[in-house]
């Protein structure tokens, strides 16, 4: 299965010039790469369930957090997402996940072990205060500067991880890493797989094109979620490929 979608090369026709046409862009459509808040940037609009439970919920946890609530933290995927992980995900996984964030918190929560590599010195900073709030010690956090010991953490033996998750830099570098970690049966996630619309030989069309390519070769088979994501006012798409057994 391949992820349907029309490719947004190009904003629909309009004075992009014109004031008032800016405006109305960023309320229905939040930016000139998506036809509508409600779709993703390769054209897949959300599914009308998901609209039903989903987007209530994100823009008022999206009001509520700039407001002050603190409440667990949800990675920022889509919500189809979420939940087909936490129906899948158990407490021997083994997961590494490459860019750290909320997702780090919930996966800990939710995981036996998480390795989570992160490039953004800033970004790390805060993430370690979150991790160490929580009293998490099932997170081995790795900041690494160097996009080789990034995208091939040390330590981790072949067919070793339960999960991963690419959401960071050099993203076709981290998921061939991920297709030699991932066990037999293990899942693969590539966050915001509708980005670089416009950019063919773009990191994300690369992960696209791989993941392509692996579920021809009969590696694994592809599933694709748009969808709102907590506390993020329109939809994005994530991909979900679940690697072939033994």
């Amino acid at each position: 299965m391949t992820c349907p979608g029309i490719p947004a090369n190009a904003p629909p026709n309009a004075d992009i010039s014109d004031p008032m046409t800016n405006i109305l862009t960023r309320i229905i459509s939040g930016g000139p790469e998506r036809h509508t808040r409600l779709h993703d940037e390769k054209g897949n609009l959300t599914a009308p369930i998901d609209m039903l439970r989903d987007v209530p919920c994100a823009l008022l946890r999206t009001i509520a957090e700039k407001l002050g609530y603190k409440g667990n933290a949800l990675p920022w995927w889509p919500a189809p997402v979420i939940r087909t992980v936490a129906g899948l995900i158990n407490r021997d996984w083994q997961v590494l996940e490459y860019g750290s964030g909320r997702s780090t918190l919930w996966l800990a929560r939710h995981a036996g072990h998480v390795t989570a590599m992160e490039d953004h010195p800033e970004w790390y900073s805060r993430v370690t205060s979150g991790i160490l709030s929580g009293n998490i010690t099932n997170v081995d956090y790795r900041f690494a500067a160097d996009m080789d010991r990034y995208s091939k953490p040390d330590g981790l033996p072949a067919a070793s991880i339960d999960f991963a998750i690419i959401d960071g830099s050099v993203r076709s570098r981290c998921l061939q890493t991920a297709f030699d970690l991932v066990k037999p049966g293990g899942l693969i996630y590539l966050d915001d797989s509708d980005k670089d619309m416009t950019i063919p030989d773009g990191d994300t069309r690369k992960c696209d094109a791989m993941l392509k390519a692996a579920e021809s070769e009969g590696k694994g088979k592809i599933r694709c979620f748009t969808g709102f994501a907590p506390q993020q006012a329109f939809a994005k798409q994530g991909t979900l490929f679940f690697v072939s057994g033994n």
